[in-house]
């Protein structure tokens, strides 16, 4: 066996593991971030009732050796100055303009602890692709990705998880293409290709165990049927290349969707503006638009509202034409005793919406 082979069939079988390389070159304490420690024990629901090495050492990550001696594991989560001792453990998130990787418009290297990068990749994420925005009967807004942020997150939470820590010359990327956006870390499946979907073994299973105490995995399950299943329902592709790295490759919209999207989004901010109008109107001005949609002179709106002429009722007429919610039907002599009042058709809008409301 070629020496690659031996050290993949190693890593296979378990025999090595990053997670659990103990370091001895760690400064303990000095080094360790209790405030990181706090926050994550917390989260995951354990009370300090005893040594904060015993925690560590449960968490699998750090045993006593005559002294407390941490692991690469415990240096990923809890480590103040992780790149001075794996400086591999880092996510680059870009932007590019285009479909290749010639122009960068952003990007950001997090290199946090794994939970914190996470989250900063998957705010990265929701921050450079499109929403869609859904109002059914002028109720809360709903925004609507177009990618499933499920697919997204497991996508992320896959390459942390999962990736090669041991090699030392590549980390987890994540690349937003016009067309697509790509995810991938280092490290060959350590089964079948045929098998993906079907099982499921983790490289890191400290890591594993962490985000899973974290509520962001289940332990049961294949991350990636739930990446299938999530963008099947959007209708989208999805694509898997594995060979030295694994990289999941979700294909965005058309430019035809995209527009869609961008058209919608508009819809939605112009039905936000609409209800705006009408908290600026009163109940009688709302009725005038009403009688108005057909065309009505003042006599007929009067008699319609049950009201005699007033010097508000002047003001009410006066307000709609200037906030075109009315027109007259001779604009050219506004005193024409045949003058009949019409509402626009963003008047008809906001008086439909005003009756779902």
């Amino acid at each position: 066996m070629r020496r690659d082979e031996i050290f993949y069939y190693a890593q296979k079988t378990g025999k090595i593991r990053f997670e659990g390389q103990l370091r001895t070159d760690f400064k303990y304490p000095q080094d360790f971030d209790e405030l990181k420690f706090n926050n994550i024990i917390k989260r995951i629901g354990i009370t300090q009732t005893g040594e904060k090495e015993d925690i560590i050492h449960n968490l699998g990550m750090g045993q006593v050796n005559g002294k407390f001696v941490i692991n690469n594991g415990g240096i990923l989560f809890f480590g103040k100055n992780r790149e001075l001792y794996l400086r591999q453990a880092y996510i680059t998130c870009v932007l590019y303009k285009g479909k290749d990787k010639v122009k960068i418009l952003d990007r950001k290297d997090f290199r946090d602890d794994p939970v914190t990068d996470y989250e900063n990749t998957i705010k990265f994420l929701q921050q450079h692709l499109r929403l869609e925005y859904e109002i059914k009967d002028a109720g809360p807004r709903i925004e609507i990705p177009e990618i499933p942020y499920e697919a997204l997150r497991e996508g992320v939470l896959n390459a942390i998880i999962h990736r090669d820590y041991l090699e030392e010359g590549a980390r987890v990327m994540v690349e937003i293409f016009d067309d697509r956006v790509e995810i991938s870390n280092p490290g060959e499946l350590l089964f079948g290709k045929e098998e993906l979907g079907r099982k499921s073994v983790a490289r890191n299973p400290v890591i594993f165990d962490m985000f899973f105490r974290l509520d962001l995995i289940e332990k049961v399950g294949s991350g990636i049927n739930r990446i299938k299943n999530a963008v099947a329902q959007k209708g989208l592709k999805i694509e898997f290349q594995i060979d030295k790295f694994f990289t999941v490759i979700f294909h965005r919209p058309s430019d035809s969707l995209g527009s869609t999207f961008v058209r919608i989004k508009a819809q939605a901010q112009a039905q936000e503006a609409q209800v705006e109008i009408i908290d600026k109107l009163s109940e009688s001005e709302i009725k005038i638009l009403e009688i108005c949609m057909n065309p009505a002179s003042s006599k007929d709106i009067l008699l319609k509202l049950g009201i005699k002429r007033s010097g508000s009722f002047k003001n009410s007429l006066t307000k709609l034409l200037k906030m075109e919610l009315l027109n007259q039907t001779i604009p050219d002599s506004p005193s024409s005793p045949k003058q009949k009042y019409v509402t626009t058709e963003l008047a008809k809008n906001i008086v439909n919406l005003d009756r779902k409301q």
